[in-house]
């Protein structure tokens, strides 16, 4: 691929590349074998680098630079939204980081070459520099700057295209070869969208606890669809419960606030240092606890402090998700029960299959003794399970707060909401015998944030530091405990869910 690196303005070479890679993205979206090969499962599929230089020969990726790898997956599923939405969230740059919630945690236009003079986004083509990440300590974040461009096809089609303007000399870590989103309009309701992710990626960084998963899952195609699918699916729920519940309003306004949650909660252990976040202490492992803080914008002698770690659990991914979410077993874990009954109050939105694996939900505790609530204390949870990773974040909030929220007048502004994430986020480990997250085990990342105050120096005190850390420790140990022991005998005998 022609290297035109410094060279952002001249657009007739910048037109070129756009059209090669539209071109090779739709032959890509379109074909089936040799060129891709199905995972155990059928969840995604993974590129064939051989058919691939076969096919496109000079301009492929089979020449990877030295340090680099690629990473090629394809994935597609039926979301709940018309296609002209999906592509405006696309886009508007600002729309697309809250479309991935957890996965980006910024995305910016920062020059535009064209700009159709009719509605939409039909002959679109933009500069766009995002930052993913992955939800563990152990995984650095992915920095790419790419061209985007938007074009109507037939029969209701539309693509939108993704391409680096270098040509992966070494000069960047991530560099996007054409890759990009399909999205076939099916209804007024419904579309068929493909999403292909094709980078070469200077993988540095990543430990060994990582390397085993399966190629493109962390940040392959399969992770953008999920999320697509899922905020699609929950925004249609929460439209159709405005028509008719008096609460809409605030439900809208929960959920605005749960995905705030997740994406915080991913910001915190990425610790992007573009982000504001400094990082303390710890590798991130089980054994190396990392701790890392960025100042409170709202008062400037505290810190927010994100404590976090990934560590291998024995347990399948599906049995592992199914376990945290069991409300039965959480007393036995959950540091802020601690020791009480959960019941869920009320599913503010339901996602995909409108069921209990992906919900946004309000907790209650309850005193066993007394069978009653304790009504200072609700938890609101964001919650979700996919074959290629699942997360349950979630935090106390106040009773007061709560019912100013879900209040009909709905004045509480969810950007006025200051909570601090608790969570988990799943990774399957895989198992060729069995489809993915079924069999195997999984890579568990814990970890939670809190407001401590700041030395009169720089950084927290020494002691607020080692005690986050024999907090997270012994949280470490009694979840792995509880799960491991919980697998055989709980997980067979039980539901996967019960509320008491």
């Amino acid at each position: 691929m022609e290297n035109i690196t410094g060279r952002e303005n001249d657009m007739d070479a910048i037109a070129e590349l756009a059209q090669s890679a539209m071109h090779e993205f739709v032959v890509l979206a379109e074909a089936g074998g040799p060129l891709w090969m199905p995972v155990p499962g059928g969840s995604f599929d993974v590129l064939n680098k051989m058919a691939y230089a076969q096919t496109f020969g000079a301009r492929s990726s089979a020449n990877v630079i030295l340090g680099f790898m690629t990473e090629a997956t394809r994935a597609d599923d039926m979301v709940m939204m018309d296609a002209k939405q999906i592509v405006d969230y696309i886009m508007d740059s600002e729309c697309y980081t809250s479309f991935c919630p957890g996965l980006l945690t910024s995305a910016n236009t920062t020059k535009i070459y064209k700009w159709p003079t009719s509605a939409g986004y039909n002959g679109a083509m933009h500069l766009v520099t995002v930052e993913t990440v992955f939800p563990s300590p152990l995984v650095p974040s992915r920095k790419c700057t790419f061209v985007r461009c938007c074009r109507d096809m037939q029969n209701g089609t539309v693509i939108i295209v993704d391409v680096s303007l270098d040509n992966g000399d070494g000069t960047v870590k991530c560099h996007k070869m054409p890759s990009g989103v399909l999205v076939r309009s099916l209804n007024s309701d419904a579309s068929q969208v493909t999403v292909i992710e094709h980078v070469q990626v200077n993988d540095t960084g990543l430990h060994e606890l990582y390397r085993p998963s399966l190629s493109g899952l962390m940040f392959g195609a399969r992770r953008w669809v999920s999320s697509i699918v899922r905020q699609s699916a929950r925004m249609r729920d929460l439209f159709v419960v405005s028509k008719s519940a008096s609460n809409g309003n605030g439900r809208k306004t929960l959920m605005k606030i749960a995905d705030g949650l997740l994406a915080g909660y991913a910001s915190g252990i990425a610790a992007v240092p573009g982000g504001g976040w400094t990082i303390l202490r710890g590798a991130g492992t089980e054994d190396d606890i990392r701790i890392s803080y960025r100042r409170n914008n709202d008062d400037s002698n505290t810190a927010i402090v994100s404590v976090c770690a990934s560590f291998h659990l024995p347990v399948p991914h599906r049995v592992t998700f199914d376990l945290l979410k069991n409300n039965l077993l959480r007393p036995k874990w959950d540091v802020l029960v601690n020791g009480n009954s959960v019941r869920e109050e009320v599913a503010v939105c339901k996602g995909v299959g409108g069921g209990i694996d992906d919900v946004v939900s309000i907790l209650h505790l309850k005193d066993p003794p007394t069978g009653e609530n304790r009504d200072n204390i609700m938890i609101l949870q964001n919650s979700s399970y996919d074959v290629s990773g699942a997360f349950m974040v979630y935090c106390p909030v106040n009773i007061q707060l709560m019912n100013e929220i879900m209040s009909p007048s709905d004045t509480a502004e969810s950007n006025k909401v200051s909570l601090y994430p608790t969570g988990f986020y799943l990774l399957p480990v895989e198992d060729t015998a069995l489809g993915l997250g079924e069999g195997g085990a999984t890579l568990v990342t814990v970890g939670f944030q809190i407001m401590l105050k700041l030395a009169r120096g720089t950084g927290l005190y020494p002691r607020s530091a080692s005690t986050a850390v024999g907090l997270m420790t012994e949280n470490i140990a009694t979840i792995k405990k509880t799960l491991t022991s919980s697998h055989p005998i709980f997980y067979r005998r039980q539901p996967p869910n019960n509320f008491i």
